[in-house]
């Protein structure tokens, strides 16, 4: 699959991860989508980042939820989202469940508002 149709297929699957999340009483608002590799060099050397993140590609995008005008922080506020985005695709893959297993929010595993599509 060409890297265009991967983007396109991406963000379907993002707007069916909103329309899931909305559906759900939960507000939803974009945190970083897009970034260039000079950003992801400089997170990386932050230790923040992947030099090589999906974001590059356009395959990535962090999202916020809310509940009403609270911002959710915790890591478990994204669990069901996660689970949802690893079923809309085999490619998803969720920043609380990296290595697509069983147990979520392992160490490691600390990166519950980002999802991305591999390749």
């Amino acid at each position: 699959m060409e890297l265009f149709e991967k983007r396109i297929l991406f963000t379907n699957n993002v707007c069916k991860l909103i329309a899931f999340i909305t559906a759900h009483s939960i507000g939803v608002s974009f945190g970083e989508t897009y970034r260039t590799y000079e950003q992801a060099k400089l997170y990386f050397e932050q230790g923040i980042g992947a030099i090589d993140s999906q974001h590059c590609k356009g395959l990535a995008v962090d999202l916020n939820l809310y509940r009403g005008n609270e911002y959710l922080k915790d890591a478990k506020d994204y669990i069901c989202a996660g689970k949802y985005w690893e079923l809309l695709h085999h490619d998803n893959r969720w920043g609380g469940n990296w290595d697509k297993d069983d147990t979520i929010l392992e160490e490691g595993e600390f990166d519950a508002c980002h999802f991305e599509m591999m390749g």
